[in-house]
């Protein structure tokens, strides 16, 4: 079983950067370059004149109260790994954006000296910030990977606001240290706490109170999705064809390897998550394979075992693309998380 995250992915797909971005700035060949003559202290005055980081406004609004953090409801282990497949996607910008601008800082250009620097970062400023100074609850399983969590963005916006008035040549390096300490903490926070799962393999889920054995069966995309009982009756319901849509459905066979009965409460509906690119985010449906009425309750008595489906309808241009389902038990420590692309 492989224990990964995406945003060490995302690091190590814009690494790349660094070796293309680092590089002396150019120099011109004139006499101030040629002798040992001393900046008069004007230009030393201008050079030591330093130039605050327009964004830093925003972090002092949320810090002082002007403004308030807009994430709602409590944080819980599927919230936090939300949050960081979110992340995933602004490091990958922050990797696209050195990039572009390689050549300019190959020249000696700073942050400061770019005109698209505060609109392509003004939205990471503020999704940051609402993370940091979120005040409301999280649950105790989340607790330790949520304080790692906000110490990264805090590290990661105090890089940024110090970095932004240094010359191409330090900005580029002080950029990759701070992907490798985001890559750094990351790994440590996360070792334990995303378990991938994959076709035909079994895992064990636990917290306080249960423990479960899953077997993934298998994950198809389907037209219809129908019990697995035989319908005599022909009365039987059934999730029909909806056009421009197919069905997504994960099929996992439920072992209760612990002393209480269990039930479809057991996984909380907002705690089956199907992502999309990091992006589009449903909610699976729970169904119960044997129920002719297609069900979305269920039971499973100790030490028995029963076929679960997790479904949803997506809009037929997701087909094909990477998507990611996790799901977990109320106080679990861990995450099971199915990659599929």
């Amino acid at each position: 079983m492989k224990k990964k995250h995406c945003i060490i992915l995302a690091i190590c797909a814009i690494a790349i950067f660094t070796a293309c971005g680092k590089g002396n700035p150019t120099t011109t060949n004139n006499s101030s370059n040629n002798n040992n003559e001393k900046p008069t202290p004007s230009l030393m005055e201008e050079k030591k004149e330093e130039k605050t980081n327009p964004l830093s406004a925003i972090s002092e609004n949320y810090k002082n109260g002007t403004l308030q953090s807009q994430i709602y409801g409590n944080i819980d282990l599927t919230k936090v790994q939300q949050l960081l497949d979110e992340y995933s996607g602004y490091i990958a910008e922050l990797g696209n954006y050195m990039t572009l601008h390689q050549n300019d800082f190959k020249n000696g250009k700073s942050f400061k000296d770019l005109d698209d620097y505060e609109k392509s970062f003004k939205k990471f400023y503020q999704w940051a910030n609402n993370i940091i100074y979120f005040n409301g609850q999280v649950d105790e399983a989340s607790q330790n990977m949520w304080n790692t969590f906000k110490n990264i963005l805090s590290h990661h916006i105090e890089v940024l606001d110090k970095s932004y008035d240094e010359d191409g040549t330090t900005v580029t390096t002080t950029i990759s240290q701070l992907l490798q300490d985001i890559a750094e903490k990351a790994t440590s926070a996360t070792e334990d706490y995303i378990l991938e799962i994959h076709d035909g393999e079994t895992v064990s889920l636990t917290d306080d109170t249960n423990e479960l054995s899953l077997t993934l069966s298998s994950v198809d995309f389907e037209q219809e999705v129908h019990s697995l009982v035989e319908d005599t009756n022909q009365f039987s319901r059934y999730y029909s064809d909806i056009p421009g849509e197919t069905y997504i459905v994960m099929k996992l066979f439920i072992k209760n390897t612990g002393g209480n009965s269990i039930s479809e409460d057991i996984f909380d509906q907002n705690k089956i998550s199907l992502t999309y690119d990091n992006k589009y985010n449903y909610q699976m449906i729970q169904l119960d394979t044997q129920s002719i009425v297609m069900s979305q309750y269920w039971q499973i008595e100790p030490l028995k075992s029963q076929e679960i489906y997790f479904f949803q309808s997506i809009p037929d241009e997701l087909v094909g693309k990477p998507y990611t389902i996790d799901f977990s038990l109320p106080n679990a420590k861990s995450i099971c998380r199915y990659n599929g692309n």
